[in-house]
């Protein structure tokens, strides 16, 4: 079972995503100029990197989720080992793959995209959800193991699929679980 989902474009997200990066490029610019005006000297070197290296990793960061809000899309693949999901078109690529017999359950669960009257203090998550870095409209409960401790984990995908949808792609996904389950 293979399956492409586009991503559809928040223009809210987009707005957010573009205004702070204006705001970090400007505090590139101040730091630049900041670095060529008052020169160079062992005392305020690890400073000036400081300032300077903060404002490029987030904008990198960013610039990641400005691309998964233009471009994104995931693919999910389903075969009678593994279910590999990956999120394509961003900077850093971004796949997770559970081998079968880890999956516990596969759910549908409600989920929309925040839109423009969710605000970031609403949850500690909505910011999350407002790039579309978390949620979606499938649940994957699979165990795993970290250090010594085996706990069950859960992550969600399919963002942008319709009810109808998620329902259908969730069916034929358990019918592969079981069957997968049913070898072992």
């Amino acid at each position: 079972m293979y399956i492409i989902v586009k991503k559809k474009k928040n223009s809210f997200a987009i707005f957010m995503l573009i205004s702070v990066l204006i705001f970090l490029n400007v505090i590139i610019i101040f730091g630049l100029s900041m670095f060529f005006s008052i020169g160079v000297s062992s005392e305020n070197l690890f400073t000036i990197c400081v300032f300077l290296v903060i404002p490029i990793v987030l904008n990198l960061y960013l610039l990641n989720y400005l691309f998964w809000q233009i471009r994104g899309y995931e693919e999910i693949e389903m075969t009678d080992s593994s279910l590999t999901v990956k999120r394509r078109g961003k900077l850093f690529r971004d796949a997770f793959t559970v081998q079968l017999d880890k999956i516990v359950k596969i759910e549908e669960q409600e989920y929309e995209t925040p839109k423009f009257g969710d605000f970031i203090w609403q949850s500690p998550t909505i910011f999350s959800k407002i790039v579309g870095e978390i949620g979606g409209k499938i649940r994957l409960t699979y165990s795993t193991k970290a250090l010594c401790f085996k706990f069950k984990a859960t992550t969600d995908f399919g963002q942008e699929l319709s009810s109808e949808e998620a329902h259908s792609y969730v069916q034929q996904m358990n019918e592969i679980l079981s069957t997968a389950h049913a070898d072992l």
